[in-house]
């Protein structure tokens, strides 16, 4: 176990589910591979806390859309509805004038 590693990750406001991959391939990573990558943990962190941020965002637009669409097809079913509805009791009403 990597003790500077582990306290990094520790101080780290990551999500736990990325501390936990990233311990899975810090761990698989050779000794060499390992020093540049604390070396350059803030940079990574950075990076990953930015790719988050952008995920979130991406994933608001992404519903924004979805309920924008679902709205979208709620009215056009109500205009269907009331457009048949109308024409069913225009033909009642001709039918029993």
């Amino acid at each position: 176990m990597n003790i500077m590693f582990e306290q990094l990750l520790d101080k780290s406001i990551l999500e736990e589910p990325d501390k936990f991959e990233i311990r899975q391939i810090f761990y698989l990573l050779a000794s060499e591979k390992q020093i540049i990558f604390l070396a350059n943990w803030e940079k990574t962190e950075r990076f990953l806390l930015k790719i988050r941020e952008d995920l979130i965002k991406e994933q608001e637009i992404l519903l924004g859309k979805a309920l924008e669409n679902i709205e979208q097809a709620i009215s056009k079913a109500k205009r269907t509805w009331i457009k048949k509805w109308v024409t069913e009791a225009m033909g009642n009403l001709k039918r029993t004038l």
